[in-house]
């Protein structure tokens, strides 16, 4: 199986999006701004976010969103969601 890889610009425009769906306007402008500066460490960051996943369930997981049209979808946050109902 072959992975194809969207472009950086494709993958920081979908990320904005996330951002300002779940963030308000300054907040995610701060993340914009950390995620820009390099600021942070990444690798203890992803250690933390991934301490509980094997690597099975993360390749699953990037096979399901391929599939499913690799996250591009436009979503509604589920706090959203909840308030809408």
């Amino acid at each position: 199986m072959k992975t194809v890889l969207p472009a950086e610009r494709e993958v920081m425009t979908e990320a904005v999006r996330v951002l300002l769906a779940h963030l308000s306007p300054s907040k995610a402008a701060r993340a914009l701004s950390w995620i820009q500066s390099g600021a942070g460490d990444y690798v203890a960051l992803r250690d933390r976010l991934f301490r509980e996943a094997s690597m099975k369930a993360l390749v699953d997981g990037i096979r399901d969103a391929e599939r499913s049209g690799g996250g591009t979808r436009s979503r509604t946050p589920r706090s959203r969601q909840a308030r809408s109902s």
